[in-house]
């Protein structure tokens, strides 16, 4: 096999993998910040909701109205909002990119080191390249706050697998 044509299919899985290990870590912090959303809009609302109705009950219109009004206003944040829909769609975007970056890091690791069938090892790479390229079109973008958090972790080598890191960490 031509060794540079090896080191370039070598050198784009790693892109495909270092871009799909940030957009696999961001999705999960975005899942994690909309799913706290969703808690902390609905929790009061629920809890609001049967205090006003209590409220109601005891004869006290005027705080049963206010808290009506309450109720209303956390269940209209969360039907214009909807923070347990976004956070379904980011995890289930980091859990499509975690699987391709498995998938690319095998295909790195395994494949191209033991294979001699250039054509099909390409072949291989643009399938990988269109996946990439798909779940970049079909996933919602990644919150910048959830980004940070998830370079700052990669920085930290919190994303590294035991057997990947070395002696000394």
């Amino acid at each position: 096999m031509n060794m540079k044509t090896k080191e370039l299919l070598i050198k784009e899985t790693e892109r495909i993998e270092e871009d799909a290990l940030y957009s696999m870590k961001g999705h999960y912090n975005a899942a994690v910040t909309q799913n706290s959303l969703n808690l902390r809009l609905g929790l009061p609302a629920a809890i609001i909701a049967g205090i006003a109705g209590g409220t109601a009950l005891a004869q006290c219109p005027e705080l049963a109205g206010v808290l009506a009004f309450i109720t209303a206003g956390l269940t209209g944040a969360m039907t214009f909002l909807k923070p347990s829909e976004k956070s379904e769609q980011h995890k289930s975007s980091a859990a499509r990119y975690h699987s391709l970056r498995n998938t690319i890091r095998r295909f790195r690791e395994i494949e191209i080191a033991s294979s001699e069938d250039i054509d099909a090892l390409k072949e291989k790479l643009y399938q990988y390249g269109e996946t990439h390229d798909e779940l970049n079109e079909l996933s919602p973008s990644i919150p910048r706050k959830a980004y940070e958090l998830a370079k700052k972790d990669i920085d930290a080598g919190r994303a590294k697998y035991q057997a990947d890191k070395g002696g000394d960490e």
